[in-house]
């Protein structure tokens, strides 16, 4: 067992501090953020008494540094991004994480989106979805129940210079997507562990999933977004190889996008359920739930 594990959380608290005050430190975060250098610092540090004790003060610095690298801010209640923690072979090991916000963050700052975001659809607001013409079309007028569960998920882009592609998972498919790859969810369908972010916050895994999807198979992908898919992969499988799908035939595409941003056995829920508004170029998931018109204002995708 990792001598973080059983340490006081006091002790490990000040290990985390003496890793931030080192010159070396210092010098990275201010050459990342600037004047911003500091909140960052301290932001880290309490992220670290809240949720990742137990994890190697260093190995949390990296993955934060990842986030300072991509100018997006890591406190959970915002939704940008995340350093996690999750169990490796027993160690409590922490893994940077972006957000459903951060992922369209990202691709807003290649200024090549004219609009782009992803809803949950509801069954009283549904009528059809054409998969040849990628046309989703909705009642606009429907008043949803968004306590239960959506029977499916769309994502949707537009370029500045006219592209459009939409996505449209129904839920079994985003389901059968998490069985298929991700390793917490089948632990717990195995009744190896408790829970994981598929099973506390299906619906921002599923929104994220399907952006994600939708941007790594048609959008115009920034250095730093290609990155961030690339190294997410590798943290969820440990490989860059894409596994083979399933047999099942409602599988969508699911060679194209094995890529979760889940962890196992989480020692606090990362992502908020009541996050803040922040000033940012775009629409957040909330933006567009509760508008529903802001970013597809016909309802007719």
């Amino acid at each position: 067992m990792s001598n973080y594990a059983v340490a006081t959380k006091e002790d490990q608290i000040v290990g985390m501090q003496n890793v931030l005050g080192s010159t070396a430190i210092k010098k990275q975060a201010k050459a990342l953020l600037n004047e911003n250098a500091a909140h960052f610092l301290v932001s880290l540090t309490n992220l670290f008494g809240d949720s990742l004790l137990g994890c190697d003060p260093n190995e949390v610095v990296k993955c934060a540094m990842v986030a300072a690298t991509l100018k997006l801010p890591i406190e959970k209640s915002l939704g940008y991004a995340y350093v996690v923690p999750f169990k490796n072979k027993g160690k409590l090991t922490p893994s940077f994480q972006i957000g459903y916000k951060g992922l369209v963050q990202l691709a807003i700052r290649t200024a090549q989106y004219k609009n782009i975001g992803a809803i949950p659809i509801f069954e009283e607001e549904f009528i059809e979805w054409d998969k040849f013409n990628e046309e989703l079309i909705l009642d606009k007028r429907a008043e949803c129940d968004q306590t239960k569960k959506p029977v499916g998920f769309a994502a949707k882009f537009k370029t500045i210079t006219g592209f459009e592609k939409t996505v449209y998972w129904t839920w079994n498919e985003v389901e059968l997507h998490a069985r298929n790859y991700s390793q917490p969810y089948k632990a717990f369908l195995q009744k190896r562990i408790k829970s994981c972010l598929w099973t506390t916050d299906f619906n921002k895994m599923a929104l994220k999933t399907v952006l994600k999807h939708l941007l790594s198979k048609w959008g115009i992908l920034s250095v730093e977004l290609q990155n961030v898919i690339r190294e997410e992969k590798l943290a969820e499988t440990g490989s860059m190889d894409i596994p083979m799908p399933g047999a099942d035939p409602l599988a969508p595409d699911l060679h194209e996008d094995p890529i979760e941003g889940e962890i196992m056995d989480p020692v606090e829920d990362p992502i908020p359920t009541n996050a803040p508004e922040q000033e940012v170029t775009g629409k957040g998931v909330d933006d567009i739930t509760d508008t529903g018109e802001e970013i597809f204002p016909t309802r007719t995708f």
